[in-house]
């Protein structure tokens, strides 16, 4: 009987320690308007789509040059491509958007965060920018958004660059399964469970996107406190930190999963960190393996984030790459090189 007052007693202290921790870190949402007054740029557009979707994107670059249209991954936003639109805008011009959920496009009408909706998303921006063809290309989810949009849409695209690509989802294993063979980021397990997602919705969330951005990023020194807050306040932008949550958790109902990227008939560039915490570059070599006319350039001493670690470098891959390209000729491609 001692042992289970006792016990009572203790479960009671740690159920008003937590809910006093959740007090404490509670934080509200921040008004959209401050933060899009904050992030909006001077080349920022707004396109308003049938089903009531505002979606942020820039038009930027060279406006004669061929069109590349490029997506972040998840908890981003458009601002991940700033250093590559300021390289190779020079020769090419670049689109980026923000997907539906994240950055200044924010949360949905509908509450629908699946690869259906970000197909979508980069749908009507090319169609409302009167591009028939480009090349496209993303980072994480975004690398999966890419190579989903080029197997549905063929016709429309003339290369891909997948940098630390999403891949098919039976290409997964179960979290029990992968914990036992490669620990993955603490936040990537914490947004598995439910508990966490709920309080996760009424926290600050700016010590979790420190945490999660110190194990994407392998270059530490790229890592700097303004893009820390700029995540930070981009997920507090009202209704998105509860859309990216709610994206967390259904990521895996999507009427895509069946796509194979092996069916991918266009020139494949595929960009790897070797110190990719959050996807491993086995799955860089695997894309290789299966997808013709690829190549994977892994990047020694980098992250999950090479065009935001070493846009330079990173930048001079996608140069190289697309200057190889004829129209109606598929280059012969280096299966697999590094870069020191």
């Amino acid at each position: 009987m001692p042992y289970l007052k006792y016990a009572q007693y203790t479960g009671l202290i740690l159920l008003t320690l937590f809910g006093l921790l959740c007090f404490i870190a509670y934080s509200p949402d921040l008004p959209t308007d401050i933060v899009d007054a904050r992030y909006r740029s001077a080349t920022s557009q707004f396109l308003l789509t049938d089903t009531g979707v505002r979606i942020h994107f820039r038009d930027e670059g060279n406006e004669n040059g061929r069109p590349i249209i490029l997506i972040h991954g998840a908890f981003s936003s458009l601002h991940a491509f700033e250093a590559w639109s300021n390289i190779l805008g020079d020769q090419y011009r670049i689109i980026s958007l923000d997907l539906p959920g994240h950055g200044l496009t924010g949360a949905t009408p509908g509450n629908s965060y699946s690869n259906d909706i970000h197909l979508q998303a980069v749908h009507s921006v090319s169609q409302h920018l009167q591009l028939n063809r480009f090349t496209i290309g993303g980072n994480s989810m975004g690398g999966g958004v890419s190579w989903r949009y080029a197997l549905k849409y063929p016709e429309r695209i003339d290369a891909v660059i997948l940098i630390a690509s999403s891949g098919p989802m039976s290409w997964y294993k179960s979290t029990d399964e992968q914990a036992k063979t490669s620990p993955r980021p603490l936040v990537l397990q914490l947004l598995e469970q439910a508990w966490f997602r709920t309080v996760a919705e009424s926290i600050n969330p700016y010590y979790l996107v420190k945490w999660g951005l110190a194990s994407a990023y392998h270059q530490q020194q790229s890592l700097t406190e303004m893009v820390i807050q700029r995540y930070t306040d981009m997920i507090l932008r009202d209704g998105s930190r509860k859309a990216i949550l709610s994206r967390s958790q259904s990521r895996r109902s999507t009427n895509n999963q069946s796509l194979d990227p092996s069916n991918i008939k266009q020139p494949v560039l595929i960009l790897w960190g070797q110190e990719d915490l959050w996807i491993e570059v086995s799955q860089g070599r695997r894309l290789t393996s299966i997808i013709d006319h690829s190549q994977l350039i892994v990047y020694p001493d980098v992250g999950h984030l090479p065009m935001e670690e070493i846009p330079n470098i990173s930048a001079k891959s996608v140069r190289n790459f697309l200057s190889e390209l004829n129209p109606g000729k598929l280059p012969h491609l280096v299966k697999q090189q590094s870069i020191q």
